[in-house]
C-alpha cells in the first residue's frame, strides 16, 4: 500500500521522501567554495548521504527543495547559498556584501529522475552558518 485514508480522514504516505536536515561540521559553518555536508536532523527515507550532503532521488517526480543560511560577521564580501542538480546550479540565494550576519533563502521546484543527484553548496569565498536553527536545508517529495 503506498496511501492510506485513515478514518479521521488523514492521508498517510508511507516511505514518501522527506528531509529538513543541516550540518555539525566545522561547528556548523560552510566552507568557502566547497559542498555542504547536511549530517543531523530529519531524513526520512534516508536518501541524504550524510558523508557526503547528497539527496538521490528514489523515484522520479515533483520535489520542492529549500535553503537557508545567515552569512557569517564580515563586511564587504558575498556568500552564495547554491541548490546543485547533476552537477548545475538551479537556485542561488545571495548574502550581500553590506552589513553583518545577512541572510537569505532560496527555494526551486524541479521534475526529478530517478537517481538524479541534489546537493547544497558554498558558492563563494565567505563562509556562513549552516548548522541548528540559522541554516537548514529542506526537500520533499511533492508527486
Amino acid at each position: 500500500t503506498n496511501f492510506e485514508l485513515t478514518a479521521a480522514g488523514y492521508m498517510k504516505t508511507p516511505n514518501q521522501p522527506v528531509f529538513g536536515m543541516y550540518s555539525t561540521n566545522n561547528g556548523g559553518f560552510a566552507a568557502a567554495n566547497s559542498d555542504i555536508i547536511i549530517n543531523a536532523g530529519y531524513n526520512g527515507g534516508n536518501h541524504v548521504n550524510t558523508s557526503t550532503g547528497v539527496f538521490t532521488v528514489p523515484v522520479a517526480g515533483r520535489y520542492m527543495f529549500s535553503a537557508y543560511a545567515i552569512k557569517h560577521n564580515q563586511n564587504g564580501v558575498v556568500a552564495r547559498l547554491r541548490i546543485v542538480q547533476n552537477g548545475s546550479t538551479v537556485a542561488e540565494a545571495r548574502m550581500d556584501e553590506s552589513g553583518n550576519y545577512t541572510q537569505a533563502c532560496a527555494v526551486v521546484i524541479l521534475n526529478l529522475a530517478a537517481n538524479d543527484a541534489i546537493k547544497f553548496t558554498n558558492g563563494d569565498n565567505t563562509q556562513f552558518y549552516m548548522g541548528g536553527t540559522y541554516g537548514r536545508v529542506n526537500g520533499h517529495f511533492l508527486g
